[in-house]
């Protein structure tokens, strides 16, 4: 437990010190990867685009602002390509990693959701999920190894879906 909380804590200061400095790997930013290191005995990277935290029990973190999909994201799960990835993480834990991507669009909310109800039935996912409201939906796939989440929300005439990936653990 209190490794777990080190490793949050870690992340924190990590997430807050990279919305601060900025991009570039500066004398702040060298500072910010000792002091973090120090208080929570993992590893500590700060990069031009993002960030990865690694405990000393191989939990890892990490956060990259950009236009790619994090490392190692499944390939038989499908993203919407008509917009621009804004955001991506992927994070590493005993029991599986779960990846993240927020990506920007100016298409129709109907539109996004219709693409990814396609997409997950050609890759033989089931559907758990769909919820529709004013200005927001939210639908849920699986498989035997993996269950996503997306989120499309409006904000200022564009939609921004989030869309979570957990691998489910093997028992």
């Amino acid at each position: 437990m209190i490794k777990e909380k080190k490793f949050l804590f870690a992340f924190l200061a990590l997430f807050l010190a990279f919305t601060v400095v900025g991009c570039g790997k500066s004398l702040e930013q060298k500072a910010a990867e000792k002091y973090i290191e120090a208080r929570s005995g993992g590893n500590v990277d700060i990069k031009d685009d993002g960030f990865s935290i690694k405990d000393e029990q191989g939990n890892e973190f990490s956060l990259q602002q950009g236009k790619e999909l994090p490392e190692g994201w499944p390939s038989k799960v499908p993203y919407y390509k008509k917009g621009g990835i804004d955001q991506s993480s992927v994070m590493s834990l005993p029991g599986g990693k779960t990846f993240s991507v927020v990506i920007l669009t100016d298409d129709s909310i109907e539109d996004i959701a219709d693409y990814y109800k396609d997409e997950f039935e050609k890759e033989n996912f089931n559907k758990n999920l769909e919820m529709n409201s004013d200005g927001s939906s939210l639908l849920g796939f699986e498989d035997d190894d993996l269950s996503v989440s997306i989120g499309i929300s409006s904000d200022s005439g564009q939609q921004e879906i989030t869309q979570t990936i957990v691998e489910k653990t093997k028992e």
